[in-house]
């Protein structure tokens, strides 16, 4: 079956909406084509999507293929742009996420676009930096044009190339652009990596071990600085 609108409504209950290109999706066996506007209504909806799907900074609302959903609980697929907003985005499991109250999986990259976007990586998954500034990955997703990270339980992993480490004078480590904290350890994973302490009054010190020193009474453990 098919059907031509610009608008549809959802029911009440647990819909769900597949994209087939631009301004076509189906949802309950029905080719709709034409769409530019979906409210889901009410229930846990969800999309599964295909191309670019990207925040409007609205909560349950995103638009893709064209198509602007509302009122959508879940998305599977597709790639992740935010809003020119200050965006916030917590990494839940392998290439899953939430953001704007909706639940994204299989996702693997995320476009911050503008504004100061930040993200909580997954419990016990590094954050791994790429060498780009804005740019570090978590739990298979790669987040581009970044500027806050936070580490649940897990470390900092540089580049095999030489990396810039910058401690903050309240304990955070500036990297490639982004502010990073939480983490306990900083691996400098190869290179001539570096680390400048410079505005941290506490200062450093040594362990015995070659190429670490530790900051924070000892919480922050920095490696393979040379």
């Amino acid at each position: 079956a098919s059907a031509v609108t610009s608008a549809l409504t959802g029911t009440s209950g647990a819909d769900s909406f597949t994209v087939n290109g631009d301004n076509a999706a189906t949802s309950y066996d029905i080719a709709f084509t034409g769409l530019s506007i979906v409210d889901a209504a009410d229930g846990n909806d969800s999309i599964a999507a295909m191309g670019v799907v990207t925040l409007t900074g609205t909560d349950n609302q995103v638009s893709t293929a064209s198509i602007l959903f509302s009122g959508i609980g879940s998305i599977s697929g597709g790639s992740l742009e935010a809003s020119s907003n200050n965006d916030t985005f917590e990494v839940t499991g392998q290439n899953a996420l939430t953001a704007n109250e909706i639940a994204f999986s299989s996702i693997s990259s995320v476009d911050a676009l503008d504004g100061t976007d930040s993200v909580i990586g997954a419990d016990g998954v590094d954050w791994e930096l790429t060498g780009s500034d804005y740019q570090a990955t978590n739990n298979g997703i790669t987040f581009s044009n970044v500027e806050i990270l936070t580490a649940i339980n897990a470390d900092l992993i540089g580049t095999i190339n030489t990396d810039a480490f910058a401690l903050q004078a309240g304990g955070d480590v500036e990297a490639y652009a982004m502010l990073v904290s939480g983490m306990s350890s900083v691996e400098g994973n190869g290179g001539d990596d570096s680390l400048d302490a410079s505005v941290y009054n506490d200062g450093l010190a040594l362990t015995g071990t070659n190429n670490q020193v530790t900051a924070e009474s000892g919480a922050l453990t920095f490696d393979g600085i040379v």
